[in-house]
């Protein structure tokens, strides 16, 4: 305990003030802290426990002997401190102080410190072993330590070179040495905007150009540092003339130890931070966040859509790495201090606008670029935040991602101890607990609210998502039992499960779209049924024909059959062909038109060999062809919804359509229609095919 008592006796003689009610005393692992003495009464909120004065700080601008501070007679080479930015220059400041030993002003404060051989106690991931790394493995730090660890030694090798060139004696500059000094900066560092009230005298430019330098560098305030962090704890820093002072804003007992809050902090900035820096993580922290790295890929709408945010908000609106990543931070609703963001819709309060925006965009079909527009709120487009297509498909992005970044933790249960084996694998273990527990409820919410979209009894605001079970089970009467015949005659079953797992998902509810215009069509503008739904069903479609004209490859058709037939035996449209009988010409623009072109011929011939086994069934009726296939594949391929699966295990997402259209006030959901019960399918088990 001597180094204790010099340490006291160094900081009080400099001016230091330390409350008689304080004690030094040493943890098991993370060597000396702060607490109240046991044999004292307890410290009342507002009382100073410790004045430090700014002369005993250690920082670059002791280094770069800044006036009023000094480097106590042993600094670095000029052109090394010119030349070098501030965190390697500080770096090797405390490395040279290290090495002088007692020589050095700084030597009571600096022998106190955790010491490069005590691997204990300076437990970060820059000193993880192998073990201990796997409780990291699939999480953001792990990634990030590294990264970090890389750029440290590169600008490490970098300075003894220079030093090097100087004919500087670099054999105290080792690498092991360097770690440890990087870690004593960044676990017990404060930041040097806390020194902006040292100096009154407007008439020194030099320092207020090093101080108010962008980004703030680290200071070492000895003594002060050894008090512990807690996230809730309630401590005031007072910025003085000449030092720095801590103020309790709430009761210390006696014996216990006196808690610092460095600032709110997640235990994913604790990783970067905390973790990186001090070799622990937080217990229940309610500012615990996700941070999710993305590589987006900015060409076409997104590109454009960045470059006018830009012009209109600035640059704020979300955060790159050098890597041309983009930075995002996730929130858990229910366990965060903020419970998320703001947001209408509650699935997507776990994220940030900025990304909401981002993806928003990337899932975004030709309809609803087309009404992308900014205000002084912000970014906006149709749909975007309302229930809409857009969101759920949205939703579904956000899903697997999230799945995927979980799946990459994980994956690696298999390799790792039932315990952690030593105190960096505890803190490590917190840390990747605390990640899954956050993405677990972000991807319950996800899959709770795409699954209940996709159930009869749910409605939203414009309208449900509608999956191929619901499409063959629960259409409106006029159209149901037919459909399933047709699909019979068609596909040999009308089974979903069957009719999914033989490839032909797509191409059912592309049919099921061209049924569904031509059952409109036969019944006089309006599908009948006795729930109601047919009416949503007809504004759907003509919604549809609205955005939806056809290309040029079936635009005479499309035209005729929506302008010129009537439900009469007047001549109609030969297949594949105009009104006149002469064949249209195909777009070959571009090989996933040429594949669309072969696979609806395929469907096409498909119906022509149904419409001939059931004369009477949906596929026999004249206005097949075709073109009209591939306008209900153009429909399905922008409108469509692909929302993953139940199961995260299988890869079989699910296509759903979202009946997006002008609001139709008193339209009742999709219900179970009476006639054959589809419990036989999915809901327990597939009946085989009919």
């Amino acid at each position: 305990m001597d180094a204790v008592y010099e340490l006291f006796d160094w900081f009080e003689g400099h001016g230091g003030q330390v409350s008689r009610f304080l004690e030094l005393a040493q943890g098991a692992s993370h060597g000396y802290y702060i607490r109240v003495r046991k044999d004292s009464e307890p410290i009342s909120p507002k009382a100073c426990i410790i004045n430090c004065p700014y002369e005993l700080t250690l920082s670059y601008l002791n280094a770069t002997n800044t006036h009023p501070f000094q480097s106590h007679g042993h600094s670095l080479p000029e052109q090394f401190l010119v030349d070098m930015d501030r965190h390697t220059v500080t770096v090797f400041f405390i490395m040279l102080q290290y090495s002088k030993r007692e020589g050095s002003f700084w030597w009571p404060y600096i022998r106190t410190l955790p010491q490069p051989d005590q691997i204990d106690k300076v437990g970060t991931p820059f000193w993880y072993t192998e073990e201990d790394r796997l409780w990291l493995r699939g999480t953001d730090l792990e990634e990030s330590s590294l990264t970090r660890i890389e750029i440290w030694k590169d600008d490490w090798k970098r300075a003894v070179q220079m030093l090097q060139g100087l004919n500087w004696p670099v054999e105290a500059y080792t690498w092991e040495l360097a770690k440890w000094a990087i870690t004593i900066l960044s676990s017990r560092s404060f930041l040097s905007e806390l020194l902006e009230n040292a100096m009154s005298d407007p008439n020194l430019p030099r320092w207020w150009q090093v101080v108010d330098a962008h980004p703030p560098f680290p200071v070492l305030f000895p003594l002060s540092d050894l008090i512990n962090h807690q996230p809730e704890a309630k401590m005031t820093w007072g910025k003085g003339n000449t030092h720095m002072s801590f103020i309790l804003e709430e009761e210390a007992p006696a014996g216990k130890p006196i808690w610092n809050n460095y600032g709110p902090k997640s235990n994913q900035q604790y990783a970067l931070i905390v973790l990186m820096g001090y070799g622990f993580s937080v217990r229940n922290n309610p500012r615990d966040s996700y941070l999710l790295r993305i590589g987006i890929h900015q060409k076409g709408p997104l590109e454009a859509v960045r470059k006018r945010q830009s012009e209109l908000y600035g640059n704020n609106y979300s955060i790159m790495e050098a890597g041309g990543r983009d930075v995002y931070t996730l929130y858990s609703p229910s366990r965060s201090y903020c419970k998320g963001y703001k947001h209408t819709i509650p699935e997507f309060r776990a994220f940030p606008q900025a990304m909401l925006d981002d993806v928003s965009v990337l899932v975004a079909n030709q309809r609803e670029l087309d009404t992308i527009g900014f205000s002084d709120e912000g970014f906006w487009l149709a749909g975007h935040g309302a229930h809409s297509r857009n969101d759920y498909s949205a939703m579904s992005h956000l899903l697997r991602t999230l799945r995927h970044r979980r799946r990459r933790i994980l994956c690696n249960d298999s390799k790792l101890p039932r315990w952690p084996q030593n105190e960096r694998q505890f803190y490590a273990a917190r840390y990747r607990r605390g990640q899954l527990q956050i993405l677990n409820e972000i991807i319950h919410s996800l899959e709770n609210r795409l699954n209940k979209a996709l159930t009869s009894d749910y409605d939203g605001p414009l309208g449900e998502l509608l999956d191929l079970k619901q499409i063959i089970y629960r259409s409106p009467d006029s159209l149901r039992l037919r459909f399933q015949a047709a699909l019979d005659a068609a596909f040999g079953t009308h089974k979903p499960s069957l009719l999914k797992k033989s490839g032909w998902e797509d191409a059912v509810i592309a049919l099921w779209i061209c049924t569904l215009w031509i059952t409109q069509k036969a019944q006089g503008g309006i599908i009948h049924d006795r729930l109601g739904m047919g009416r949503k069903l007809s504004n759907w479609i003509d919604f549809m024909l609205e955005h939806y004209p056809a290309d040029k490859s079936d635009a005479a058709y499309i035209a005729a059959v929506c302008h010129n037939v009537d439900d009469d035996n007047t001549p109609h449209p030969h297949r594949n062909g105009d009104g006149n009988g002469t064949p249209v010409a195909p777009n070959h623009e571009d090989e996933n038109q040429k594949r669309l072109i072969v696979y609806t011929e395929e469907i096409t011939h498909m119906i022509t060999a149904a419409a001939a086994r059931d004369p009477h069934g949906v596929f026999a009726h004249h206005l097949w062809c075709g073109d009209l296939v591939r306008w209900g594949f153009k429909i399905l391929n922008a409108e469509a919804v692909s929302v993953p699966a139940r199961d995260e295990a299988s890869d079989d997402d699910r296509l759903a359509l979202f009946l997006a259209q002008r609001r139709v006030e008193g339209e009742g959901g999709l219900e179970s229609s009476s006639g054959e019960d589809e419990g036989d399918d999915d809901s327990n088990g597939d009946g085989g095919g009919s």
